[in-house]
This record gives C-alpha cells, sequence and structure tokens, in this order.
C-alpha cells in the first residue's frame, strides 16, 4: 500500500509538471526574451519602443542645469512623464516642434525628450540647417558618462518618435479685449498633449464659406485675425470647426459648439493616431560622425585643444601654391615628440569606418609619423613623408579602433629631432553599406514623404466641443515591437515576437487541459490493477 501511494504521488507530481508546460498562455502574458544579444530594457528608458516618426539623423547635444519646463511653448513635458529639451533656431521651426517627443541616442544609453523651448546659449543654438539639443543635467547623463569633462556630444544620434500619452489634445483659447471673451476679430489658441507634432490648423466659424489659416507665432500659438482675412465679411462666432494637421498629414476636426472659456484647458476627446515612418526600418544607433575632419578648417564638432609638446601648431597656415590644396593647411612645429590631438566631444562610432585619408607633407622628410585612436597606439605610417605634397590612405582596421573612439592623433614618435608636419584634407571613408546620413530636415513640411489624406468625421460630443476621428491606417502599427538585435552593422526591429521581450496579443496554441487528465485517470486506473 505505501508502495502504490509513493508511485500515485509521482504519477500526480509527474502530470502535473507535464500538463503545466501545456497549459494555455494567457493573452496578455509577456513572451520570454531570447537570451540571445542585449536587451534594451524600459529602466534605461520608458519610451524606447515609441513609434519612430522620422529617420535617424545626426545632432549635437549639451546639458543645462535646468530648463524652463514651461518654456516658450507653455508645455510642461515633466507633467507628461518626458524630459524637457530646448532646440536650435532651425529646428525649432518657430514653434511647429512645441511638444514633439525625440529619442536621443550617446554613447552610453538613450533617452526620450519632448521639446518645451528654443535655445538661446551660443552658436550652435543660432544654426538655421542643424539640430542642437539643449536637456537637463539628469537626462544628459543617461547619455554619455562624467559630465564634467564630457561637455558636448557631437554626434548624437536623433529620431522624432511618437509621444506615449494617455490623454487627449487639450485647447487652451484666448484673445478678444482685456476681460472679455470676445473672438470676433481675433483669437489664439494653444496646443497640448499631442502624440504627433502639429504641422497646420485651420478655422471657420457660423456663416463662413471656408476653413481659413490660422497663423503660427513663436512657442506653438495659433492666432486668427480679421485683418489678414480681408475678403470674409463675417465676424468669427460660434459654433465654430477647426481642423488639425499632424505633420504626418493626420487631419483631426472638432467643433467648439459656443464660446469657450478664456485660458482654461479644453478637453478636445481626440488624439492623434502615429503610424511608423515608412523609411523608419532601423533602430537608430549614435549620428554618423561626417565625412570631413579638416578641410582649409576644423569640421563642426572636433578641436586641437588636446595637441601636445609643440613649438607651434597653426590650423591657417599657408600652402603654397599647390591647386589640390585649400586656402589654408595645418602646420605643427615640434622640438622632439609632439602631436596633434583631434578630439570629438561624446565620441563617435568607428564601425562605419573604412579608411582615413589624408594630405600630408614633412620637413625634412620623416618615416617617424604614427597615427591612433585614443592615448596610445603602435601604427607607423610605412611610407615616408617627403617635403613634397602626397596623399595617404590608412586602413581604419590597421588602428585597432574601439567601438567608440573620441581622439584621433597625429604623433612625431621621433624625439630630439626638428620636425615640422603639414596636413589637410584629413577625412573618412566609408564602409560599403553604412548608412546613409540624411540631410538635416527643419522643415516639417518635408519630414514625411508620404502624406495621410482626410478621411470622413464621426463626432464625439462633451460639453462644448465635439471631436471626430480621422485616424486612417491605424492598423499599420497594430502590434509593433522594436526588439533589439546586436549582431553587428545594423539594429533591426522584430515585429514576429520571436526575440526580444513582447506582448502576445493571440494566446499560444496548447493541447486542451482535457487530454492531461484523461491521461491522469487512465494512469491511475493502470497503477490500480497492478498494484491492488
Amino acid at each position: 500500500m505505501k508502495k502504490f501511494i509513493f508511485l500515485l504521488f509521482q504519477l500526480i507530481l509527474i502530470s502535473t509538471l507535464v500538463c503545466g508546460e501545456y497549459y494555455q498562455i494567457d493573452a496578455s502574458s509577456s513572451v520570454p526574451a531570447s537570451s540571445e544579444g542585449s536587451q534594451v530594457t524600459s529602466s534605461e528608458d520608458p519610451y524606447i519602443n515609441s513609434i519612430p516618426l522620422s529617420v535617424c539623423g545626426t545632432a549635437s547635444c549639451v546639458p543645462t542645469a535646468s530648463i524652463n519646463s514651461d518654456g516658450a511653448c507653455k508645455i510642461n513635458p515633466k507633467t507628461l512623464g518626458y524630459y524637457p529639451a530646448t532646440l536650435s533656431k532651425g529646428a525649432f521651426s518657430t514653434g511647429k516642434r512645441c511638444g514633439e517627443c525625440f529619442r536621443l541616442i550617446g554613447p552610453n544609453g538613450t533617452v526620450t525628450v519632448m521639446v518645451s523651448d528654443e535655445c538661446t546659449a551660443g552658436d550652435p543654438c543660432n544654426q538655421d540647417d542643424s539640430f542642437h539639443f539643449g536637456i537637463p543635467n539628469e537626462a544628459y547623463d543617461k547619455l554619455i558618462a562624467n559630465r564634467e569633462t564630457n561637455g558636448n556630444i557631437f554626434s548624437l544620434g536623433y529620431q522624432e518618435v511618437a509621444c506615449e500619452l494617455d490623454q487627449n489634445i487639450f485647447v487652451e483659447f484666448a484673445g478678444g479685449q482685456t476681460g472679455r471673451v470676445d473672438y470676433q476679430y481675433y483669437f489664439t489658441v494653444r496646443f497640448s498633449s499631442y502624440s504627433v507634432g502639429i504641422e497646420r490648423v485651420q478655422c471657420k466659424g457660423t456663416g463662413m464659406a471656408r476653413y481659413m489659416e490660422m497663423t503660427l507665432n513663436g512657442g506653438g500659438q495659433w492666432t486668427w485675425n480679421k485683418k489678414n482675412e480681408p475678403g470674409e465679411d463675417a465676424k468669427f462666432l460660434f459654433p465654430a470647426s477647426f481642423i488639425l494637421t499632424g505633420f504626418d498629414g493626420e487631419h483631426i476636426e472638432y467643433t467648439v459648439q459656443s464660446n469657450p472659456p478664456a485660458s482654461v484647458l479644453i478637453d478636445t476627446q481626440h488624439q492623434f493616431t502615429p503610424v511608423k515612418h515608412p523609411e523608419a526600418d532601423r533602430v537608430c544607433t549614435m549620428g554618423m560622425v561626417p565625412e570631413i575632419i579638416y578641410e582649409d578648417h576644423l569640421s563642426f564638432g572636433w578641436d586641437a585643444t588636446h595637441s601636445f609638446q609643440y613649438d607651434s601648431l597653426n590650423f591657417s597656415a599657408d600652402p603654397g601654391d599647390l591647386p589640390t590644396l585649400n586656402e589654408h593647411v595645418i602646420e605643427i612645429d615640434c622640438s622632439g615628440s609632439c602631436g596633434i590631438n583631434l578630439y570629438r566631444g561624446g565620441g563617435f562610432e568607428t564601425k562605419y569606418l573604412e579608411t582615413l585619408k589624408f594630405d600630408a607633407r614633412a620637413d625634412p622628410p620623416s618615416s617617424n609619423l604614427k597615427i591612433y585612436f585614443g592615448v596610445g597606439g603602435s601604427y607607423i605610417l610605412p611610407k615616408t613623408l617627403t617635403s613634397d605634397w602626397d596623399s595617404y590612405s590608412i586602413p581604419v582596421e590597421d588602428l585597432k579602433p574601439n567601438q567608440i573612439e573620441q581622439y584621433l592623433v597625429f604623433l612625431n614618435s621621433k624625439d630630439g629631432v626638428k620636425q615640422k608636419f603639414f596636413f589637410d584634407n584629413i577625412k573618412w571613408e566609408f564602409k560599403a553599406g553604412a548608412p546613409k546620413t540624411p540631410n538635416v530636415v527643419v522643415d516639417t513640411t518635408t519630414a514625411f514623404p508620404t502624406m495621410r489624406p482626410l478621411t470622413s468625421t464621426g463626432g464625439v460630443t462633451s460639453g462644448g466641443v465635439t471631436s471626430g476621428s480621422t485616424s486612417g491606417i491605424s492598423d499599420q502599427v497594430t502590434g509593433i515591437s522594436d526588439n533589439i538585435s546586436t549582431d553587428g552593422d545594423q539594429i533591426t526591429g522584430d515585429t514576429n515576437g520571436e526575440s526580444g521581450s513582447a506582448s502576445s496579443s493571440t494566446a499560444v496554441i496548447v493541447p486542451q487541459k482535457f487530454n492531461c487528465l484523461l491521461l491522469f485517470f487512465i494512469s491511475i486506473f493502470i497503477y490500480t490493477i497492478l498494484y491492488l
């Protein structure tokens, strides 16, 4: 009898384990991540899987002790779960970027920020053709270590992404005479809490024959002024309709039934439906280092302040009468071992670099030019530099680079010898298949190549606001997950749940519990016959 009880206990245990393996997995459970590769976890960036709205780009970034969260945009990103960010003049686009979200990628990780203001400190902020971010110290520390010594990132990767919000778009009205809610001749609206940036706002009051364009003022404020509509005799009266156009082409139409209160946030009862950019086919890494390092002058983001032990160093030297050279060249004069140390703040990725190219000469001729990344290396140029200009190419792999480097050094390795070196046209040649660095897009109308059409609207009324849904092709984003693969050149997304951690909307197909129970009782019957 004891043997029977023992065997029965074993049977129950085995059946429980076997059947437990086949019980249906709940549809809301998480599929275990693959052990291959590394994962970017939500603790590093909770918005790592936000829908990408642009291709990858290259920008620069600086930390700042504090950012006015309210800023020109009058949006407080912190209340929406994001770090605030300022943008350079051209990228800010007179406030069109207000409230938009960007994923920033540095050498140590990523962080997602929301634009709240235009930056004003320094030349990078005044650029019309580049993206430059200012972000809080705590956000910057997620991108790179040692903020005190790494105060700039010049090869920052960035990508616009959908803002993940758990609320609708809000609108705030203002205008009319002081102390009066009167929008007949002039009024402004300001929107907040939108998942996709707003490209255009149109309005039509009662009795008006057409929708009229509202003008964007600095800081995300849209204005209608009757004097700008000479052909329109009617005053602006409610009920009135508004159309918001996202920069991806989606339209939202909603109606305000009566004069809205001034300076009060009103829930529009609607939100944009983000759609993945059709060309966002890879997860962005750090920005591509520019091709040119020196060509008449050092390119933006490079400096030579870490150069050492020279008698003189001139980055605007006269090249002589040679048509292949630029107006200026680099000249370094040494009494012994000395070096030009070209530093790029925040570092740069080396995996796409094929060849380092440059023009050079030496006086007197020299076989002692050493070139390396970082703080030391053993590569010596195998060809003697003569007093005549010549072109040189070095395979980057011969310099044994790390994945991310900060310094490129040209060193006179011979001590105790008076030596001059001259350099020009220092640049990289990239590997075949390297990502194409896109032109900087500061005009939001060109950021999304395929516009989405206006669709018919339905209405949901809440208070004085009626919202219409024109969400378009939302089925295209269902079930997308951006799992990270670290297989070298490209980090790709996976929508099939084969790797990474994803939430499955379909239960795993498994045998029914009935089969396990039937097996269990048959086994008990057999054991009873054999042992009783």
